[in-house]
């Protein structure tokens, strides 16, 4: 099997120069990889399952001025990638300084270096170290970061260290991590408007830092299912416009029966369960009992005597006419 690319491979500029997609999978055997750098319409970059690459550096470029056009870039299933020099030339120019999208995952030792890629919006699952890292503060490598998707971290919470690197982050997404409750640095997120958790099931409470984000609008708990009430210091939300609970029955139920809880701090208008306004249990009842006597007044007897009722009316109408 070979090592090496073909000499046109080296040389893509010159002989696919229009190149807008480059999807690279299942080389095994690749340690260094072609300057894509120079393909100057480039727009897509994906690497996936090149276990032999354990670093990714200025040797993709080619050269200055590259990647003037990418906009997403996908890790995906790089076993033996530990790290990614995110600044590639001595003036400190980023290897990809348009990035929008950025996508790592499963890359469980990737480290970046010297600081955070800059891009828009990121989306980071089971690559652990990436979270549990320290990164330069005041760089301006995140200062466009708005939103990010973390997938599958099995970190405890106090070994979160990546949130504190990112400070106008605006959504924040979490799925299917391994926490106890919220890591304590999302109380560095005080820009964040959104935050959505979905599918943590080790999580049995929030994390008090919550009270930190001033401008929180939107919290959407999904599934987490160990979780089953919610503390006192939600009310100290005050931007908050909307809390959606859905697929855990356990905390919609506590939340139909906490009335004055809900009173007090005027969340009854703002939380929705599987994507509708709540009831509480108090405006159940009593449609409940609107239906009762709504059918009460309607049929005076049990519905098989209404229909008998005028099965006999009818029958005696027909008798007369018959006369």
């Amino acid at each position: 099997m070979a090592t090496s690319f073909a000499s046109w491979m080296m040389n893509l500029a010159s002989r696919l120069p229009y190149l807008v997609r480059i999807e690279m999978v299942d080389l095994p055997r690749c340690e260094y990889l072609p300057p894509f750098g120079q393909l100057q319409h480039l727009e897509l970059l994906i690497l996936r399952r090149i276990l032999s690459l354990r670093k990714l550096g200025g040797e993709i470029c080619g050269g200055n001025g590259a990647f003037r056009k990418l906009r997403e870039f996908t890790l995906a299933k790089m076993d033996n990638l530990n790290e990614w020099i995110t600044k590639v030339s001595a003036n400190g120019e980023f290897m990809f300084p348009s990035l929008h999208k950025l996508e790592i995952s499963q890359c469980p030792i990737l480290r970046l270096n010297p600081c955070l890629p800059r891009a828009l919006e990121w989306r980071i699952e089971a690559s652990d170290q990436i979270i549990a890292d320290f990164y330069h503060t005041g760089s301006s490598s995140s200062l466009v970061l708005s939103k990010m998707h973390i997938r599958s971290c099995r970190l405890l919470p106090n070994d979160w260290k990546l949130l504190q690197f990112l400070p106008v982050l605006q959504v924040l997404e979490l799925t299917h991590c391994w926490f106890y409750e919220l890591p304590k640095s999302i109380g560095y997120l005080t820009t964040l408007r959104s935050l959505q958790i979905d599918g943590c099931d080790s999580m049995t409470k929030l994390s008090k830092w919550l009270v930190s984000l001033s401008l929180l609008h939107e919290l959407i708990i999904t599934g987490c299912l160990n979780l089953v009430y919610l503390p006192a210091f939600v009310q100290k939300l005050s931007a908050l416009e909307k809390l959606e609970i859905n697929d855990n029955d356990a905390l919609q139920r506590w939340c139909r029966n906490s009335d004055s809880w809900i009173s007090e701090n005027g969340i009854k208008n703002k939380i929705y369960f599987d994507g509708k306004l709540m009831s509480t249990k108090k405006q159940e009842d009593t449609a409940d009992i609107d239906r009762t006597d709504v059918r009460d007044y309607r049929n005076p007897c049990d519905e098989d005597e209404y229909v008998d009722c005028f099965a006999m009316l009818e029958l005696g109408e027909s008798s007369r006419m018959g006369r």
